[in-house]
Parts: structure tokens; C-alpha cells; sequence
């Protein structure tokens, strides 16, 4: 009995010398890994490290991270990414995607799991001193529902920027993004937008902003009141009204706006005939034409049509005789919609002359009628509305 004891147990010491031991003597488990470090940890990404202590006894499947800024112990089932092993350890860059913090963990997968490394908390490293710096600069291609706005990225805090605009308010003295805005996609340091649908005369507070990583600056804030506008019919700055309007400033000008009354009395375009006097029949002319007659025939007492309507009421420089156009534009703007006190039936002189006839000049006659436009001799005596052009 003893003899066969002995020979048992001698079987079984031979039989586990020859087996494998990793395989007999060490259970399969979870691999584990070590404390997770940070390496490098810049206001665009963070370096990460761990190290691999055991496989658990088996081949070991996947080696990486997981993250997330709300789950203080994140798993495979928020932000992860696999790793190559390298000398027993794993190693990964994330680059920061948000200006705040998450909760990371090193993992290591056998056929036996997944086994995390203790979470860590990496917070981002930037601060105040990473915004960007933006200037404002004063508005261009000013109109009256619309300007165009320019600013200028100093620096960008270190950090990519990833928005850029205007921001403006008619009632926020310190405009935000949550008021009106308008983005630049441009990229440059330099940009400008056209900010439109404007109110017209109205005071608006407009400054620039640049956003990055950090968070968001504003740059100085301008204060801009866009100009009153006038439409046609509409009393307008000198107490006539208004008859053309335009919101391009080529000429120099904007407005037209007609006396509020005729000049007292009939006038002649000139004393004689045959003066040849160039001008132009052109909308915006009048004023031009108006000077030029005056230069030709001389600062007289107001006997011809021109030197009265300068001056307009008596004394008072700067109203002119309208030229064919704009008389023209008077009679359809105003005088068909019943506007401007105009004398029913009446000719007026324009400031343009008769180019084939130059001892004729044009008039305009207020008729619902056709064939308002009529050429007379300079010496007639016709009715004088004058006009201001601004």
C-alpha cells in the first residue's frame, strides 16, 4: 500500500514538471497596468503614459485611453483611443477640443477584459492671458442702412482662433455675441464685413471679437448714428420737399429737395439771346449750371433766373436752378401727386440751355399733359422754383 502511494505521487510530481508552468501554476486574469501620468500637458493638447505591469497571462488584445469631461470614471463607452505597445508602456496625444476638464484612464484588453488604470483629472493649462486681442477701427463706405466695419486680430492668445466677427446694438452700449452679429470666415488678421438693414438715423454701439480655445474678447467699441434718410415727398432739411433721393453718394451728393415755394414774380433766362453758356441737363447738373450762368452773366441784382434762385430765400446762398432733369423729376415726383405748391398750368425754367438753339434754354411746364418739355428763348419770362442738392 505504501509502495503504491509512493509511485502515485512520483507520477504526479513528474507529470507537473513537464508541463508548462505559465499554464498550470498561473491562473488566467485581467492584465494590469500602471498609475497613468501626464507627461506634457500645452493649451492645444496633453501627453499621456502608462505602463504595463502584467498581460494576465494571456496575449493581450488593445492598450489605450478613455475620456470624458463628465464621467469621472470613463469607459470604453465614451472617448477612447488605442495604442501600440512600446517597451511595456503606451503613450497618446489628445488635443483639447473644449477650454475646460476631463477624467481620463489608461486600459488594457486580454481575453479575459478590460482592466483601467485609477482616473486622473487634467484640467487645461490656459488662462485670461490666452484670449485673443482685437481692435476695432472706425467704420467706412458709410451710408444710411449700412457701413463698412474693419478689425484687426493683435494676437490670438497662443491659440488658433476658430471665430471672428462684429458684434453691434442699438441699445447695448457694450455689444455681445448675443446681440446682432455678423462672421468673418476669412482667417486673416485683417478683416472687414459690410453690416446692412441698418435704421436710419439711429445710434449703433459695434465693436470686433475673436473666439479660441479660452473663450471669447471683444475688441474697443465705436459708436456710430447712421444718417436720416429722405424719401421723395418728405419735408426735408431746408423746409421744401423732397424729390430725388439716392443712396450712392456719386456726385457728391444724396438729395434733391424743392423751395418750398416758387420765387416771386416771372424772370428771364438771360437778357439777350444769343449768350452761349454751357450746361448739362443731367439730374444733380443744376447747381453746376446755376454757377456757371452766374460767372457768364455776373452777380447782378436778380434779373434772370439763375441769380434768383440763388438767392433763395433773399440772402441766403446755396439754392440754384434746377436743370432739365430735375425740373422734370420735380414735376413727376411732386406736382402729378399734388406736392409743392406749383402753379397749375405753369412754365418754369430749367438751368439748361437749348444745346442745337443757345439763344434758346429748356422750361418744363406743370400739365398732366404731354409735351412738357419745351425749349424758349432766353429773353421769355417764366416761373422759378429753386432746389437744393446735399
Amino acid at each position: 500500500m505504501g509502495k503504491s502511494i509512493y509511485l502515485f505521487i512520483c507520477v504526479i510530481l513528474l507529470l507537473i514538471a513537464g508541463c508548462d508552468k505559465h499554464r498550470f501554476w498561473q491562473l488566467k486574469k485581467l492584465a494590469e497596468i500602471g498609475t497613468l501620468e501626464v507627461t506634457n500637458n500645452t493649451i492645444q493638447s496633453v501627453n499621456l503614459k502608462a505602463s504595463i505591469l502584467d498581460d494576465g497571462h494571456e496575449e493581450i488584445i488593445s492598450t489605450g485611453f478613455v475620456w470624458s469631461d463628465v464621467n469621472s470614471k470613463p469607459t470604453m463607452l465614451d472617448n477612447h483611443l488605442a495604442c501600440p505597445i512600446g517597451n511595456n508602456s503606451i503613450n497618446t496625444v489628445i488635443n483639447w477640443s473644449v477650454n475646460t476638464h476631463f477624467y481620463v484612464r489608461a486600459y488594457v484588453e486580454n481575453s479575459i477584459g478590460i482592466a483601467y488604470s485609477e482616473p486622473i483629472e487634467v484640467l487645461w493649462p490656459g488662462d485670461a492671458s490666452n484670449l485673443p486681442n482685437v481692435q476695432t477701427s472706425n467704420p467706412n463706405q458709410f451710408d444710411f442702412f449700412g457701413l463698412s466695419i474693419n478689425g484687426t486680430i493683435i494676437s490670438d492668445g497662443g491659440i488658433p482662433i476658430t471665430e471672428q466677427g462684429f458684434c453691434y446694438s442699438s441699445s447695448n452700449q457694450s455689444p455681445t455675441i448675443f446681440n446682432s452679429v455678423v462672421i468673418n470666415n476669412s482667417g486673416s488678421s485683417n478683416f472687414s464685413e459690410q453690416l446692412s438693414n441698418l435704421n436710419e438715423n439711429t445710434n449703433y454701439y459695434l465693436r470686433a471679437y475673436a473666439k479660441n480655445l479660452q473663450g471669447i474678447a471683444y475688441g474697443n467699441v465705436i459708436t456710430i448714428t447712421t444718417n436720416n434718410y429722405y424719401y421723395t415727398g418728405e419735408q426735408g432739411a431746408y423746409g421744401g420737399l423732397i424729390f430725388y433721393s439716392k443712396i450712392d453718394t456719386i456726385g457728391g451728393w444724396n438729395f434733391l429737395e424743392a423751395a418750398p415755394n416758387d420765387v416771386i414774380g416771372t424772370y428771364q433766362w438771360a437778357t439777350v439771346n444769343t449768350t452761349s453758356i454751357p450746361t448739362s441737363f443731367a439730374l444733380g447738373a443744376g447747381k453746376s449750371n446755376t454757377l456757371s450762368i452766374i460767372q457768364q452773366l455776373g452777380p447782378s441784382n436778380p434779373y434772370y433766373a439763375a441769380l434768383a434762385a440763388y438767392y433763395f430765400p433773399s440772402g441766403l446762398n446755396g439754392w440754384c436752378l434746377p436743370s432739365r432733369a430735375e425740373l422734370d423729376a420735380m414735376r413727376n415726383n411732386l406736382y402729378l401727386s399734388q406736392l409743392g405748391n406749383f402753379a397749375l398750368e405753369e412754365t418754369y425754367w430749367s438751368s439748361s440751355q437749348d444745346t442745337n438753339f443757345t439763344s434758346n434754354a429748356w422750361a418744363v411746364k406743370m400739365t398732366n399733359g404731354v409735351n412738357t418739355q419745351v425749349s424758349y428763348a432766353k429773353t421769355s419770362l417764366y416761373r422759378i422754383r429753386p432746389i437744393r442738392r446735399y
